[in-house]
């Protein structure tokens, strides 16, 4: 919320009308209400009905992929998140970086036009008067903490029916074998995933002693089995924004998501668990920009050296653009 919140007060403050909010009330609010820009972040082929009518309606349409920069293997993220349906109605495409620019380039050449290399919204948050005000605002009242994200949603959605074929077939993310085959992959994937991470977060909890381990439960995703397997010394978050959350850590552990570079800008210690080496689906950015670990026993030994190891932002600015 915080980065396009930031957005809207520039905007303000160039003199335009912003309406934000919970994306469902503002998609029945641009529905219904005067025409305008609809800036939206999400890509995804499902929305292209939804896009169709908005355009029908008079108002332009501008796409900024919240998963444009952490995300799947090519060929999967250009299927599912850059389908030529969705590229094609968009009045324009906010891209993260050079990087997301080239595979746009070189897989989507005849919307060029279309493309504008800005950055995120999220990554101008590091600043340090707006860090002043996060942890002033904060309810979280740890510190220096082991943070742990979670990002299991294909496969512990809190509305089960999300995590399934018929429903992704409904809404037109599945349409033929190729794009089955990658969500049952990546389902299973993260099932896997899933209880290994809680796996680490209990062995952690148990072997540290000073630092305390917090688990930020990604908003899509079920508390059940968390409830069920994380053992109390563990401390659950859901509901804290993922700013305050990295703000106020120490090391920020994460699977497979945006928060491996979002920590290294904040200038807190990336570790990724690698819990399997199939990743075939994956491309491998987040991994190149932490201290990448198979083993959990390994991730405890860097925890408690002495030597942190803070990596260097090398080449970031060819995938952020801000």
């Amino acid at each position: 919320f915080y980065p396009r919140l930031l957005l809207a007060k520039h905007l303000i403050e160039k003199g335009h009308k912003v309406i934000i909010g919970r994306k469902k009330e503002i998609e029945i609010y641009a529905s219904r209400g005067p025409k305008g820009i609809y800036y939206s972040l999400q890509s995804t082929k499902n929305y292209f009905k939804f896009y169709q009518k908005l355009k029908s309606q008079g108002h332009k349409i501008a796409l900024s992929d919240e998963e444009g920069l952490v995300t799947y293997s090519d060929k999967i993220y250009l299927n599912t998140r850059a389908s030529n349906q969705v590229l094609n109605i968009a009045d324009v495409i906010f891209l993260w970086g050079t990087h997301q620019y080239n595979i746009y380039k070189k897989h989507r050449k005849k919307f060029l036009q279309k493309f504008c290399v800005v950055g995120n919204p999220r990554f101008d948050l590091n600043q340090k008067i707006l860090n002043n005000f996060f942890l002033k605002k904060t309810k979280i009242k740890y510190n220096k903490y082991v943070l742990i994200n979670s990002s299991f949603a294909i496969s512990n959605h809190f509305d089960e029916s999300k995590n399934s074929i018929k429903f992704r077939k409904k809404i037109g993310l599945i349409s033929n074998k190729f794009e089955e085959k990658g969500f049952l992959y990546l389902r299973n994937y993260n099932k896997v995933k899933l209880k290994k991470y809680i796996e680490l977060a209990n062995f952690l909890a148990s072997k540290i002693k000073i630092e305390k381990v917090v688990f930020k439960i990604h908003p899509s995703e079920s508390m059940n089995i968390y409830r069920k397997l994380l053992n109390k010394k563990v401390i659950i978050i859901k509901d804290a924004n993922i700013t305050d959350c990295i703000l106020k850590s120490e090391y920020v552990i994460h699977d497979y998501c945006t928060t491996s570079l979002e920590g290294l800008l904040y200038k807190k210690i990336p570790i990724c668990y690698k819990v399997t080496k199939n990743d075939l689906y994956l491309n491998q950015l987040p991994y190149n920009f932490s201290n990448s670990f198979e083993e959990k026993e390994d991730i405890l030994s860097f925890i408690n050296s002495k030597k942190k190891k803070f990596l260097k932002k090398k080449n970031i600015n060819l995938y952020i653009d801000n």
